[in-house]
């Protein structure tokens, strides 16, 4: 999808799925390419650039925001493409995330073909487990709450 947003994001779309991660070095080009990105879509394709929008400045916050990052030179922040990590056994994936990363953001909910990533350390931020992001936990909230909203989303 990102190929469609902007002709020079197809590149990083490609390594993305094929290398399984976007490093550091790469996210200057990244975020150049996302800044590229200008919002003239409508309907069910605004989404992604929605989406597009909130990366690229998630990423900028993550890079210089003063408080991650004293220093001022830049917070080092790879993109994990999350399936690639599926491909190893707990203990490696556990020792390689450990050794590279002190904090891991989920941005997207995990589907339920996907591993998990659940662990103390390094610290996860996201969605436990991809049920959080089910409509049957939706429905379950609002009828233990007895809150009830329009849980389908718009057209």
């Amino acid at each position: 999808m990102m190929g469609n947003l902007s002709p020079g994001l197809k590149t990083h779309a490609v390594t993305m799925f094929e290398v399984g991660k976007l490093s550091d070095e790469s996210l200057d080009s990244f975020i150049t390419e996302l800044g590229k990105v200008t919002d003239t879509a409508e309907g069910e394709a605004k989404r992604y650039f929605d989406h597009a929008f909130t990366l690229r400045d998630t990423i900028q916050f993550l890079r210089y925001n003063a408080a991650i990052d004293p220093a001022g030179i830049g917070a080092g922040v790879d993109l994990l493409r999350c399936e690639s990590l599926n491909s190893l056994d707990a203990s490696t994936c556990s020792r390689v995330l450990n050794k590279n990363y002190n904090l891991l953001i989920s941005m997207a909910p995990l589907s339920n073909e996907v591993r998990t990533v659940s662990s103390s350390s390094p610290y996860h931020i996201g969605p436990p487990v991809p049920e959080v992001n089910s409509v049957w936990l939706k429905m379950w909230m609002y009828h233990s709450n007895r809150v009830w909203a329009c849980i389908l989303p718009p057209r």
